[in-house]
């Protein structure tokens, strides 16, 4: 991400900024993706990126949709992260449009600590 870029761990508090900020939330883990079961010590962990623009509460929606375009680029070559939907929305403090893109990371469960 552009290093201008703030990111966030929680969108449970998004709140306006004079820079894009990228809130993340974790939403699910999975033993399965697109169907097809996963080997055992990988899961499937579910992930929302909410990416979000200073001023466009009054318009200026071209800043926003070109920052999730520019994101979605990145994520296309990673095997371990494919994206599933976007969705425009307006965030309900200060009224700023975000999209709301969901993600699938491929991770592995650690070992257990020895003796457990």
């Amino acid at each position: 991400m552009p290093p201008k870029w703030k990111i966030e761990q929680h969108v449970t508090e998004p709140y306006e900024s004079l820079v894009p900020v990228v809130y993340t939330e974790f939403s699910t883990f999975d033993s399965t993706v697109d169907g097809s079961p996963l080997p055992r010590g990988q899961v499937a962990a579910g992930v929302d990126l909410l990416i979000s623009e200073p001023n466009t509460a009054e318009g200026g929606e071209d800043a926003v949709d070109v920052n999730v375009l520019r994101l979605l680029r990145a994520l296309d070559p990673r095997d371990d992260i494919a994206w599933s939907r976007a969705r425009k929305e307006r965030l309900e403090k200060g009224g700023n449009l975000a999209w709301r893109v969901s993600l699938t990371i491929l991770v592995f469960t650690p070992d257990p600590p020895e003796g457990d």
